[in-house]
């Protein structure tokens, strides 16, 4: 796993947007995993240009989470603005200038025009795992439907810090009513999620992280067919109501520690399973 920043200046950006074309061999780039590009004080122009670095490096697999980008709706405004990939596709070009010999420029050109061209297999960006983040029903609701509102090669959720039981099956109004599942897969054209990841909080002080409302988010991405990750238990596992020993641990990544303590609890053995296959699914 690799980190790739929002720069935060001019100068840095080079350096930072450069990174993806000097690694020849595939690679999975958290993108800007310490911050959020869609944040409002992120420009328009840094996103372009990251989304721009991602069109050249289409060889890697990027993750990009947000939560402000789907509260503040500068997600939606972005990528269904239909200036978007023509911004993009300039820099592709100025790019291709400047970075002339790490560059094709028949791969740059060939980028370029299917930007404009709204071509499916440059827009959205290949590769690009477009996510946004939410540990309560709530923001799950109202974040998800504005992940299906826009284009994306791939969708995920990251349930992490799991606070709550969470229906990832139902994305409801603020009325209450089920408007949409965004796990189903009506047509292999629909929106929907492509993968969900959980994990408890981690460090001192950490909320409970509730095993069997993981288990039931596993069941249910096992269930239609979504791709599924358990990150970690955090610090402070809970099953059926009552919490598990602290873990030694602070992430609660460490399965053999916690493997141990759901021997004697039931549904022990499908949790045993699970967290034997969990990191492959």
């Amino acid at each position: 796993e690799y980190f790739f920043k929002v720069p935060e200046s001019m100068g840095a950006r080079d350096a930072i947007l450069l990174d993806p074309m000097r690694a020849r061999e595939p690679r999975c780039y958290f993108v800007a995993s310490t911050s959020d590009p869609f944040h409002a004080q992120v420009s328009d122009a840094t996103r372009d240009a990251m989304f721009a670095a991602m069109a050249l490096a289409q060889r890697h697999r990027y993750i990009l989470l947000t939560k402000h980008g789907a509260d503040n709706g500068s997600l939606r405004r972005y990528m269904l603005d239909p200036r978007t990939p023509d911004r993009i596709a300039e820099l592709v070009v100025n790019y291709g200038r400047a970075w002339g010999s790490r560059l094709l420029p028949s791969m740059v050109a060939a980028t370029a025009l299917g930007l404009r061209d709204r071509d499916p297999k440059q827009w959205p960006i290949p590769g690009l795992i477009l996510g946004v983040s939410a540990g309560l029903q709530v923001s799950y609701n109202a974040r998800v439907l504005e992940l299906l509102a826009v284009p994306a090669w791939r969708r995920v959720v990251s349930v992490e810090p799991l606070l709550e039981p969470v229906d990832v099956m139902r994305a409801y109004t603020h009325g209450g009513t089920v408007l949409v599942n965004p796990l189903a897969r009506a047509s292999i054209f629909a929106p929907h999620i492509h993968w969900i990841i959980v994990g408890g909080e981690s460090g001192p002080n950490s909320r409970p992280f509730y095993l069997d409302s993981a288990l039931r988010i596993a069941n249910a991405c096992e269930a239609t067919g979504v791709r599924y990750f358990f990150k970690q238990a955090g610090r402070n596992p809970v099953l059926h109501g009552r919490e598990l020993p602290m873990l030694i641990d602070g992430h609660g990544g460490d399965l053999d520690e916690l493997r141990p303590m759901l021997v004697d609890k039931a549904p022990a053995d499908e949790w045993l399973v699970r967290l034997n296959k969990v990191r492959e699914v």
